[in-house]
């Protein structure tokens, strides 16, 4: 029994050290636009007073504001695609002009981006939901999409350190009855060996499996009202649904081919649409 409990913590080291780790380059997480986008002041300057003017008109004169919001995003989207910056501040941002832009499917992937880096962010999570009704499409999920989004359903409500500091409180307590085993002191480590083996273990493969997730995803935001089809292929294959994917819609790639993707709905149906018709989350 003692071999395996000092086994247990041994090898739990690595394991969690790469749970605790950020999913995707966190180190930006809690980073400030100001700080990152140091070689673009100018185009954020742009983009925010775009932004300002937009919201001062948007009352009075909407067609010029979503102008304005257009022009902002347009400069937002700059900074993020051609200065390889990405934090979700300039994401909400990015995000925020696309709807006031009326351009759902921006609105759409910059939210999801955002999520990705602050999952537990409450504005992602808000302005995410808002994006997702503009678009209009209610889907019922696939029994995998349930499955993975209960084991995801802590994100949001639970923070990553939170999980992180049971799983490395409990690391530190299965080190410590490891060490009274081997000692033959406390008798009463036994009763606090399953608890914590619970503890570390649920908090640690919460954490791995959305690492793991993470890591997978292949998800993408269709980008223009599209036909699906049953195949890669105009003219060739039928039309999948009696009417297009909007803009807007969340999808995953399984395939590529040509040109072609082959995409799932987040209902489990599968179709084909041109590659240029999707952006990858």
């Amino acid at each position: 029994m003692s071999r395996v409990l000092v086994l247990l913590v041994l090898c739990g080291f690595s394991t969690i050290s790469s749970a605790m780790s950020s999913p995707i380059s966190g180190a930006q997480d809690d980073t400030r636009i100001d700080s990152e986008v140091a070689n673009a002041p100018a185009l954020l300057q742009e983009a925010t007073d775009l932004f300002d003017r937009g919201v001062a008109l948007y009352d009075d004169q909407p067609e010029q504001a979503r102008q304005l919001f257009a022009e902002a995003m347009i400069r937002y989207e700059a900074i993020v695609e051609h200065h390889g910056i990405q934090n979700t501040d300039l994401l909400l941002n990015l995000g925020n002009a696309a709807m006031l832009a009326d351009d759902s499917a921006r609105a759409v992937l910059a939210y999801r981006r955002a999520q990705r880096l602050s999952p537990d962010h409450p504005r992602v999570r808000r302005s995410l939901a808002q994006a997702r009704a503009r678009v209009g499409v209610d889907l019922d999920p696939s029994t995998g999409a349930r499955l993975q989004g209960l084991l995801l359903s802590w994100r949001g409500v639970v923070p990553r350190s939170v999980l992180a500091g049971i799983a490395l409180v409990g690391y530190m307590v299965l080190w410590a009855l490891a060490l009274c085993r081997l000692l033959g002191v406390a008798p009463w480590s036994r009763t606090l060996l399953v608890p914590a083996v619970i503890a570390t273990g649920l908090a640690l493969g919460l954490l791995l499996f959305e690492q793991r997730v993470i890591a997978s995803s292949h998800d993408a935001v269709v980008n223009r009202d599209v036909m699906a089809l049953n195949g890669p292929s105009e003219g060739v294959y039928e039309p999948t649904f009696d009417h297009d994917l909007p803009a807007g819609v969340e999808v995953t790639i399984l395939e590529q081919r040509d040109g072609w993707v082959r995409v799932q709905l987040i209902d489990g149906r599968q179709t084909w649409v041109r590659a240029s018709a999707v952006w990858a989350v």
